[in-house]
């Protein structure tokens, strides 16, 4: 998921860049980054 996210920023910095979408595209990718630490220290705690 997150190469995905970070596939379509490099995309969007290449190609047309909207620093409205580059912003809302670092977001995605900042949530689903704390998303994934969370699952891997929960599961580090299991």
């Amino acid at each position: 998921m997150i190469l995905k996210l970070q596939a379509l920023l490099k995309k969007e910095i290449e190609g047309k860049a909207h620093s409205d979408r580059i912003e809302e595209l670092a977001s995605a990718i900042e949530s689903a980054t704390e998303a994934l630490n969370n699952l891997t220290q929960y599961f580090r705690e299991t």
